[in-house]
């Protein structure tokens, strides 16, 4: 009850996911995949900017696509704080790395799935989708 007066506290946009992702590329792919899914993407680049985007939003996104490895705040980071906000504790968030550990760093954030760099957008849609937690 607690968790869902939080929630309704915020901006619930239809079907929002927040995109985490310093390389342009692959942000703007990101976004391309989402808007064909019909999800609402809103896009920072690094974690600071993404939690600066939540503020100024007042957004509880369904899902975080997350990229581990940003300049200012990486993504290990950006989750520490993120989990210390009770309104953002069950938001799912998808890894995206390029890093050889994806799996084990995505596992221990805690990450509902993990796809290393470069990945198959249509495996990443159908993750998207699976892993998207409806906040309406």
């Amino acid at each position: 009850m607690e968790q869902e007066a939080a929630r309704d506290s915020g901006k619930i946009g239809t079907k929002r996911v927040l995109i985490v992702e310093d390389d342009d590329g692959v942000r703007e792919a990101i976004e391309t995949v989402l808007m064909d899914e019909r999800f609402i993407p809103v896009t920072a680049t690094n974690g600071a900017d993404a939690l600066a985007v939540l503020e100024r939003e007042d957004l509880v996104p369904g899902l975080i696509v997350l990229d581990l490895w940003m300049p200012e705040m990486d993504g290990a980071a950006f989750v520490m704080r993120l989990r210390q906000h009770e309104r953002y504790r069950d938001v799912p968030i998808l890894v995206v790395s390029a890093d050889w550990h994806v799996l084990e760093l995505s596992e221990s954030l805690g990450a509902v799935a993990a796809f290393g760099k470069p990945f198959d957008l249509e495996r990443f849609a159908a993750a998207v989708k699976e892993s998207y937690k409806s906040v309406a």
